[in-house]
C-alpha cells in the first residue's frame, strides 16, 4: 500500500472501512451504523 497526501489547507478528510459507518450531515448520532460508540 503506498502512502500518499492528501493536498488542502484547513480542510477535513474522513476514511470509512464499513460502508455508511460515518454520520451523513450530522456530528453525533443517537444510534450510530454497526454498533460502534459515538
Amino acid at each position: 500500500m503506498a502512502y500518499s497526501y492528501m493536498p488542502g489547507f484547513g480542510n477535513d478528510f474522513e476514511t470509512e472501512t464499513l460502508p455508511g459507518s460515518l454520520p451523513q450531515g450530522r456530528n453525533s448520532p443517537q444510534r450510530p451504523a454497526y454498533g460502534l460508540y459515538a
